[in-house]
């Protein structure tokens, strides 16, 4: 069934509970976090900042705010928003692609000193940051990590940080 919408929607992720769908929405030429109930195609868009173009995203593990990152020809930044409205807020700079974990924490990309983009584990809550041993294939492929659904795991494509060659993985985050 078409769900309606904005001309451009890019990425959709349902909420926690199955009633709403989060995407990026063209507007203005630019992306922005957009929200839509499917069962009535009612839609909003919860950001309104032109600095730069918003690309991966993510519920937060309550469905109370989307996590997303927003870049413009430069590293990605992590943003916060409400759903139930609000001002988008920076989280972390520097990171990208943000998947929930079932604890609250978010697994992020972000470019390690030897400028390779390597995984990271990131408590919002508190600011923490964690590297992780897991190194993606490349910048490209920076959305391709995907949590298992009790958050013990996540599968990326890549390799260890160790080295090796790039395969599909599990990366156990104990």
């Amino acid at each position: 069934a078409t769900l309606g919408g904005p001309s451009i929607a890019i990425g959709p992720r349902v909420s926690p509970d199955g009633h709403l769908v989060a995407f990026a929405a063209m507007v203005d030429d630019l992306t922005q976090v957009a929200v839509m109930k499917p069962e009535t195609g009612n839609w909003t868009v919860l950001t309104h900042s032109r600095a730069g173009t918003v690309d991966g995203m993510c519920w937060s593990a309550d469905g109370s705010r989307i996590y997303f990152d927003r870049g413009l020809d430069t590293t990605p930044n992590i943003y916060t928003v409400p759903v139930l409205g609000g001002d988008e807020r920076l989280l972390l700079a520097g990171g990208g692609n943000p998947e929930m974990l079932a604890d609250g924490s978010l697994v992020v990309t972000r470019t390690n000193q030897d400028r390779q983009p390597q995984l990271y584990r990131f408590w919002p809550d508190t600011g923490r940051l964690q590297p992780l041993p897991a190194m993606l294939a490349s910048v490209a492929l920076a959305g391709s990590v995907r949590p298992f659904p009790d958050g013990k795991e996540v599968a990326f494509y890549g390799r260890p940080l160790a080295g090796g060659e790039a395969h599909l993985y599990a990366l156990d985050l104990a």
